[in-house]
């Protein structure tokens, strides 16, 4: 457990320094009126997920989900330049295949960025780390 939550957050970190440099559509000159961002976790998955996002000061936080749906809405200071998520299964408590499981960042009610996974055999639903920049 501790090796796929060491790997969640070292994701985590390396999409959030690398997604400084994004030249997408959230990119601009100017800062987002709204910095309210929730996180989500949907699906049918039933097995524990350990999910690693950006806290209010921007630092990883790290929280085992027993049962989904889950969501935290954070606001963010203006000092916060880039936020993100991402989670694994917790292997002693691994779903079963064929399960699913949809993590999203929003802002507002806007979907910001979005990974939806099908549970393979093994019964693990590993997300792929999600960021967005506010600038």
């Amino acid at each position: 457990m501790k090796t796929i939550k060491l790997t969640s957050t070292l994701i985590l970190l390396f999409t959030l320094l690398i997604s400084c440099n994004n030249n997408d559509d959230d990119n601009n000159n100017s800062t987002p009126s709204n910095r309210e961002i929730k996180y989500e976790i949907t699906g049918t998955y039933s097995g524990h997920l350990d999910v690693v996002y950006s806290d209010v000061n921007g630092i990883n936080k790290s929280e085992v989900i027993t049962s989904l749906p889950w969501s935290k809405t954070i606001t963010y200071p203006s000092n916060i330049i880039a936020i993100g998520i991402g989670s694994s299964s917790v292997i002693a408590n691994a779903g079963v295949a064929g399960e699913t499981g949809s993590m999203k960042i929003y802002s507002g009610t806007t979907i910001k960025r979005e990974s939806n996974k099908v549970v393979g055999q093994n019964g693990l639903l590993i997300f792929d780390s999600q960021s967005y920049n506010f600038q």
